[in-house]
């Protein structure tokens, strides 16, 4: 789960459903409002992370969804990036990437 830095969007992922679930924030309470957008992700989301400038989007999932160690799996994780605007997400032209094996979340760090 993460909420966007201008506290407008709260976007969460749900394992069971296979999406990312973005939900409006009221700027008056800060109470989610009900979701707004249901992304279908494919695979089972691991990581959701939403850049500094609220446009950008990346999700981490795997294949399989098992919680397992690294050398008892060979679970192909996927990054996949997308355009944020008034809660709608649109897929970057270059969409995946591959993550390795059995990756679990998703870190941004600048230099």
């Amino acid at each position: 789960m993460t909420i966007d830095p201008s506290g407008s969007f709260l976007l969460l992922l749900n394992s069971k459903a296979g999406s990312l679930d973005v939900y409006t924030i009221d700027p008056n309470t800060g109470v989610p409002g009900p979701a707004i957008n249901r992304f279908q992700t494919g695979n089972t989301p691991r990581s959701v992370l939403v850049d500094s400038t609220g446009q950008y989007v990346y999700l981490l999932t795997s294949h399989s969804g098992l919680d397992v160690f690294p050398s008892q799996c060979n679970d192909q994780s996927t990054i996949f990036a997308y355009r944020m605007i008034g809660g709608n997400l649109s897929p970057l032209p270059v969409q995946s990437y591959p993550a390795g094996i059995a990756a679990h979340s998703l870190t941004v760090v600048k230099f």
